[in-house]
């Protein structure tokens, strides 16, 4: 009786060491910047693709559906955008939409003024609307005359079927 008792304790043992087992449906994605300013990105363990390069900084964003990843781009210490990829199978492609300036063209009309004028423009992702059917981007900069940024959310709705 000892040994049975044993032998199960043994079994939940090694059972719990082997960890989870994943659904098959779980989405994998990693990415990866080096010291050449690229960012690499693979989907479930599959060939890292470069997505971007030439800049100071990334930091990518995946929405909630895994469909869309938003990358911020610090292309200058004073100057940051963001990139839009969406899922095709186990690769990432640019989005045909500039998000960055759609959201300054957007902030532009709802607070009427000439985006020719700003400076330090910075987008940022503030995150997902709607379970990934919107991207929120925060957008900041000077306005002439003034000595401290306007910061602004837009809300820039994403279409599925690109």
């Amino acid at each position: 009786m000892i040994r049975i008792i044993a032998l199960c304790l043994s079994l939940v043992i090694v059972a719990g060491c082997c960890g989870e087992i994943q659904p098959a449906n779980v989405l994998h994605i990693h990415s990866s910047a080096n010291e050449a300013g690229e960012l690499w990105v693979s989907i479930n363990n599959g060939e890292p693709l470069r997505l971007l390069h030439d800049a100071r900084g990334y930091r990518p964003m995946v929405s909630p559906d895994g469909e869309w990843l938003a990358v911020e781009v610090r292309l200058m210490s004073d100057l940051e955008v963001v990139r839009l990829f969406h899922r095709d199978g186990n690769r990432f492609v640019a989005a045909d939409k500039d998000v960055t300036t759609v959201a300054w063209r957007q902030a532009a009309a709802a607070d009427n003024f000439e985006l020719e004028a700003l400076e330090h423009t910075r987008a940022r992702v503030s995150g997902w609307a709607n379970n990934g059917t919107a991207l929120l981007l925060e957008l900041s900069s000077l306005r002439p005359g003034e000595q401290d940024q306007t910061e602004t959310i837009v809300a820039i709705p994403l279409d599925h079927k690109q």
